[in-house]
């Protein structure tokens, strides 16, 4: 076999090859990354947000398909008649930036889009386009909701408190303390009990691939032993302790956007956190206003203290 005809065969089999992984192998259509300044944390929690195509609520659907943690969202997307696959890849690019990656399958049309989403902008492609587009704007603006402020190590002193332990989702947290906080302060109401500081969230359950939370709604209450028994209202005694901290400005019921920024920073400062949120209010929501100019402090406790 000589040089040239050497030449063109091997040509020919990369070829082959190419086209077969394009056409039998590659698992999606077509891709589209972008860098955001939210954690890897907060995307995946924004990505289990996403309930419909924007624009297109009443003919869309998501479809949750699989997640890991922090790292990958896989959903299946319905628009009217239409059906497609999004696989989004989430890795920390640097520091304070994260790599977004949608790859994306037109599951009624694979080997045509195969065909033409590399070579033709199809209405695959700017659907695609526009959606992670929107959805990307979508996160940007609503960072405008909220600011957390410096991080640093901070102390939580030691307290005794009144409260009531509930399970729900990070998301409905506000929600299902707003339906609580009768409980809690008709109790303290009843029985002529004095308020002793802030009132205060303690994590004690986290389950960050399902962000399911179980924790208690705390008043502190000065500690007594003659304090009237409850079926609902229990009390513990909080020990102090050292957690890496933020200042919260928002309403209350995204709070938990500041928990991934604290873990983000846990991991560059190399320290090691309990992911056990614990957030104290400072301003009175009933008081309305600004919800921009509400404080909360939130920390996350340090390992090995």
């Amino acid at each position: 076999m000589s040089k040239k005809s050497g030449f063109w065969t091997v040509l020919a089999l990369v070829l082959v090859l190419l086209l077969s992984w394009h056409f039998l192998i590659k698992p999606y259509n077509y891709r589209i990354s972008f860098v955001t300044k939210d954690p890897a944390g907060l995307v995946y929690s924004n990505l289990g947000a996403w309930l419909a195509i924007p624009g297109e609520t009443d003919s869309s659907s998501v479809e949750l398909i699989s997640r890991v943690p922090y790292e990958s969202y896989q959903q299946k997307v319905r628009l009217k008649d239409s059906l497609f696959e999004y696989r989004w890849e989430i890795e920390p690019e640097t520091d304070s930036t994260t790599r977004v990656t949608a790859y994306i399958t037109d599951l009624n049309n694979t080997w045509v889009q195969n065909f033409y989403a590399p070579v033709f902008k199809t209405d695959f492609v700017k659907r695609s386009i526009s959606t992670v587009e929107d959805l990307a704007t979508e996160w940007v603006n609503y960072r405008e909701r909220y600011r957390v402020n410096e991080i640093t190590v901070g102390q939580v002193d030691a307290r005794f408190c009144a409260y009531v332990s509930v399970k729900t989702t990070a998301k409905q947290k506000a929600r299902t303390m707003m339906g609580n906080i009768a409980d809690v302060m008709g109790y303290i109401n009843s029985n002529e009990l004095e308020l002793q500081g802030d009132p205060f969230l303690q994590v004690t359950q986290w389950d960050q691939k399902t962000d399911s939370i179980t924790f208690d709604f705390c008043f502190p209450i000065k500690r007594s032993d003659s304090l009237a028994a409850s079926p609902i209202v229990k009390f513990k005694e909080v020990q102090a302790f050292s957690g890496i901290k933020t200042i919260f400005n928002g309403n209350y019921s995204i709070s938990e956007k500041s928990w991934y920024w604290l873990l983000r920073a846990a991991e560059n400062k190399n320290l090691e956190v309990e992911a056990l949120p614990f957030e104290v209010y400072k301003s009175d929501p009933h008081m309305g206003g600004d919800a921009l100019k509400w404080e909360a402090e939130i920390y996350l406790p340090l390992k090995n203290q």
